[in-house]
């Protein structure tokens, strides 16, 4: 007792101009969803190159930030140590002057050290929390010349 189903194939002859119109409408419909995607695309782009923008501002307000705080300081500084000393300015900036100099040589003078030790023997290790260095000499005696700049 098989039901056989019976499938009615209607043959329809479509005109010209129907099948024209359709294929018009699907080409139409297909660009539609292509301007979507690229519309989507360039708005993800424009997303992307704003935030990059802002994030570029933004280091830039930072530093900008970063070196006014630290003039601030530096002023607050400058005024805090005018009041220890009572000077004018002009003497006050002298005073800071031969500081800054002061602090420059000092500097100066550590960079030799490093530089002389380095001429002379092998460094193993520099602590500059603890101010100390170790120090290998394969020779096991360091020239006197070393030992005297060293100093």
């Amino acid at each position: 007792m098989s039901k056989e189903r019976k499938f009615k194939a209607e043959i329809v002859f479509e005109s010209d101009e129907t099948r024209i119109l359709r294929n018009k409408i699907r080409r139409q419909e297909e660009q539609e969803e292509l301007d979507q995607k690229n519309l989507l695309e360039r708005e993800q782009e424009r997303k992307r190159k704003r935030r990059i923008s802002n994030q570029k501002k933004f280091k830039k307000y930072q530093s900008k930030n970063k070196r006014i705080a630290f003039s601030n300081q530096i002023t607050d500084r400058f005024h805090t140590l005018k009041k220890k000393y009572q000077k004018s300015n002009s003497q006050f900036l002298t005073i800071l002057l031969d500081n800054f100099e002061q602090s420059e040589k000092r500097k100066e003078k550590e960079k030799e050290k490093k530089t002389i030790i380095n001429h002379c023997c092998k460094i193993e290790t520099i602590n500059e929390e603890e101010n100390t260095i170790s120090i290998y000499n394969p020779s096991n005696t360091m020239n006197s010349n070393c030992v005297s700049k060293m100093d």
